[in-house]
């Protein structure tokens, strides 16, 4: 900049930074999906365990009978109808079908639904240990998160100021904006809108999000972990519950620091 003109490799390196900042916030939302998307698959109320369920009661209650049949009570009437719309729309017509399907599903369940696939690694886990996966995925994204915004933050710092020294704020301003995604400057002919910062704070939130509903759901089915080890079960919700707070503190870093950029381009 000695010259009067901009630093092309200052300019190089906060442009690298953004691209290592929209590289981890890429990588937190696959994951942050993936995860929701193992938890939503065994919750009881997925889609999946309600199949099996329709079929369970399709061979508890014999809906494939056709003789007339006597209700305890309306719950059971209910459950009966239900099951018989279930089998009627896929035209399962005999018991044996209804078997092989409910056979199929619980295979599916058992391989696919609680030993949990873990994409790219290729190791399964089982669906017990999500927390702590999660937990220590979560941790290590917004780790790298945390330190590509503080370096992104940190050459933008030396950028503008090199950039007033030599009076050109202005270009190094519009420079610097064509590289951004997440955070929106302010351009001709583009009024910024509110919602448009908030994305990046939205988005780093959803680990957060998606941790506490897989503890709550953990809390909520303690009963059926109990049934298999008390003592194990315990200390992997107490490994979950540090989890969550670490990524709250992790989470809200990256928020002040997110906040600070919009700052930066504000001013």
């Amino acid at each position: 900049m000695k010259n009067g003109e901009l630093n092309k490799d200052y300019i190089d390196q906060c442009r690298f930074a953004a691209s290592r900042t929209r590289a981890c916030i890429l990588v937190l939302v696959i994951a942050s999906i993936l995860i929701f998307a193992a938890f939503w698959n065994s919750y009881q109320k997925s889609w999946t365990n309600l199949r099996i369920t329709q079929l369970e009661n399709s061979i508890k209650l014999r809906v494939w009978d056709i003789q007339p049949r006597n209700f305890v009570d309306d719950e059971e009437k209910r459950l009966y109808e239900q099951a018989k719309q279930f089998i009627v729309l896929r035209n399962f017509t005999d018991s044996l079908t209804i078997i092989k399907v409910l056979e199929q599903l619980r295979a599916y369940q058992i391989n696919e639904i609680i030993n949990v696939h873990v994409p790219i690694i290729g190791i399964r886990i089982d669906v017990n240990d999500l927390g702590i996966a999660s937990g220590i995925a979560f941790f290590v994204i917004l780790l790298w998160l945390r330190s590509s915004l503080i370096r992104e933050l940190h050459n933008m710092h030396i950028v503008i100021d090199e950039a007033k020294e030599i009076n050109k704020l202005n270009e190094c301003y519009h420079i610097l904006a064509m590289q951004q995604l997440f955070n929106i400057p302010q351009i001709e002919n583009h009024k910024r809108k509110k919602w448009e910062r908030k994305i990046p704070i939205v988005l780093i939130f959803m680990p957060l999000f998606v941790q506490m509903v897989v503890l709550l759901n953990d809390i909520h089915s303690l009963s059926y972990a109990k049934s298999i080890n008390v003592s194990f079960t315990y200390l992997n919700l107490i490994i979950n519950m540090i989890f969550l707070v670490t990524i709250w503190i992790q989470v809200f870093s990256c928020k002040r620091l997110i906040s600070n950029l919009n700052n930066i381009w504000d001013k």
